[in-house]
């Protein structure tokens, strides 16, 4: 049977560091009316919608650093989907899944192979962020100066 006219193509990918915003986006717009993240946690996310996304990615960008925490999102090129939430190269992010391997301890993660050795050169990147990060003396996120997202 042929796929239906109206089928897009999607792919999916484990997501980039630059990724992290438009999936704090695609969160949002997910969440937006559920009762946790929505309602209790955000309440004036109509009157500060642009906040949903800062709290998102700030959640994100943390994680991201753990070799524990695994991101896959989902894509469409641009021509086939809205052009609100999308990195360059043309893609929307669809859809995002945020996974974490939690174990009770992180020698039980480190034996499982869910921990990097001592030496791991990766280990390093972050505190170099930081240290950059610290001199600056801002922090730079994804966000123009008035709290909105970019345009990609």
């Amino acid at each position: 049977m042929p796929p239906a006219a109206s089928s897009r193509d999607f792919s999916i990918r484990r997501a980039r560091f630059t990724d992290l915003s438009a999936a704090a986006r695609t969160t949002t717009l997910a969440f937006w009316d559920d009762v946790l993240f929505g309602r209790l946690i955000h309440p004036h996310r109509v009157a500060y919608p642009f906040d949903n996304d800062k709290y998102w990615y700030r959640r994100f960008v943390v994680d991201w650093w753990d070799p524990s925490h695994v991101f896959l999102i989902t894509t469409a090129s641009e021509s086939d989907s809205s052009k609100e939430n999308h990195p360059s190269r043309g893609e929307v992010v669809t859809g995002i899944a945020h996974w974490s391997r939690i174990a009770p301890t992180r020698q039980i993660n480190y034996n499982a192979g869910w921990e990097l050795r001592w030496w791991d050169p990766s280990k390093f990147v972050f505190f170099i962020f930081m240290f950059s990060v610290l001199e600056s003396g801002s922090v730079v996120l994804p966000y123009t100066s008035d709290g909105a997202a970019p345009l990609h």
